[in-house]
């Protein structure tokens, strides 16, 4: 997995704000097989940091937990409970995103997706610091961010999270699990699994028609 470059594959400004659908429908880099995009970094054209995080390794399970909250109304001396629609509670999507260095360096070198010489697209240490920088991208994702007038009321930034016939949606990150289970003698990060957890965070009340019509892939305003 890789971090995509500050420019590359990022959409025009006037597609910003326009609609999920349309972010979705792009396909940043090569063979598609989602994203991470901070809405943050995305509308702040001072940042020196990359907005989006493309996967390189599609997740193979993602678990969606969505479940109805019912008040119940208790009636004195009925034989049952009266159930009273209360809300729906947001979308909760798990899934484990997978970095491993010897498996990126061959599909990196088979593909040509670097370009130089042969010693960069085989540098263990270079597809190291990716893994590391994209490791960095996820944590920041539960930190608040800074705002111009100083940081009271800052939250966590919102993101977009597309994964490709299984979802298109606006969350926020609520935990991650990491796993580090091989580095070289150096330090240099050679496997690494981070179990993801992301809540959805629509802008627009959801309907049973929109989710027969569209299911998780939304299609309004971000």
């Amino acid at each position: 997995m890789t971090m995509a470059d500050s420019t590359e594959g990022k959409p025009t400004d006037n597609a910003k704000g326009t609609n999920l659908g349309i972010a979705a429908s792009r396909s940043p880099i090569g063979e598609n097989k989602g994203w991470i995009r901070n809405l943050i970094l995305y509308e702040d054209d001072q940042t020196d940091y990359d907005d989006s995080m493309f996967f390189t390794f599609r997740p193979n399970i993602v678990r969606q937990q969505l479940a109805a909250t019912y008040e119940k109304i208790r009636v004195m001396g009925m034989s049952h409970q009266y159930s009273s629609f209360s809300h729906t509670e947001n979308n909760v999507f798990t899934f484990e995103i997978y970095f491993n260095a010897l498996m990126m360096m061959k599909e990196r070198a088979r593909r040509g997706k670097v370009e130089g010489d042969e010693q960069a697209r085989n540098d263990l240490a270079l597809i190291s610091q990716e893994i590391e920088k994209s490791r960095r991208f996820l944590e920041s994702l539960l930190l608040p961010y800074e705002e111009p007038s100083g940081t009271i009321g800052s939250e966590p930034p919102p993101v977009l999270v597309f994964l490709p016939g299984y979802f298109t949606v606006r969350a926020r990150a609520l935990n991650l699990t990491l796993n580090f289970t091989d580095c070289d003698p150096r330090g240099n990060i050679k496997e690494l699994a981070i179990n993801a957890t992301f809540e959805e965070a629509p802008m627009a009340r959801i309907t049973m028609r929109d989710q027969l019509a569209a299911g998780t892939f939304r299609t309004w305003g971000i």
